[in-house]
């Protein structure tokens, strides 16, 4: 969130995906299934650096493995 070579529609998708996260009225798998859509919306950004690129994927990993 911090790195300035990060675009900044990468920033507010990923602030965005962690207030979903953050939502406690839904279930943890609906909330991350709904970080995971935001998340893999951004994922393929052309602008996107390569290193930025491999952590988004790392962390769509671990929101896929999360089932209740």
């Amino acid at each position: 969130m911090n790195d300035n070579s990060v675009p900044r529609n990468v920033k507010n998708a990923l602030d965005d995906a962690k207030k979903s996260l953050d939502q406690t009225k839904d279930a943890y798998s609906t909330r991350s299934s709904s970080a995971t859509y935001k998340i893999d919306e951004i994922s393929n950004d052309i602008n996107l650096p390569p290193y930025a690129r491999t952590i988004i994927w790392n962390i769509l990993s671990m929101l896929e493995s999360i089932k209740e």
